[in-house]
């Protein structure tokens, strides 16, 4: 066999080799789904391009920071509206 011949058999079988490495990585990879609620969602995102305005260098640190502030001052306000479910009663020990 020649140099060229050698080398090629090589790269051939490096090739294979890397082939069902990657399939059998994919075959046994298990895919979990993450429930957000509309909340979460809206504060997931509001973060995303908050970081995305600083990594481009749109906004300061301080205008993220305030950005993020009033989410959470927001969010918390929406959490203190009641329920319309049914009210339990706890237990008296």
């Amino acid at each position: 066999m020649s140099e060229e011949e050698v080398s090629e058999s090589l790269a051939q079988e490096e090739k294979q080799a890397m082939e069902e490495v990657s399939e059998s990585y994919y075959e046994e990879a298990e895919v979990e789904y993450i429930a957000f609620s509309p909340q979460e969602l809206e504060q997931f995102l509001t973060r995303s391009e908050t970081w995305d305005r600083i990594a481009k260098g749109e906004i300061s640190l301080n205008e993220a920071k305030s950005i993020l502030e009033s989410q959470q001052k927001s969010a918390g306000q929406r959490k203190a509206t009641p329920s319309r479910g049914k009210k339990r009663r706890r237990r008296s020990s």
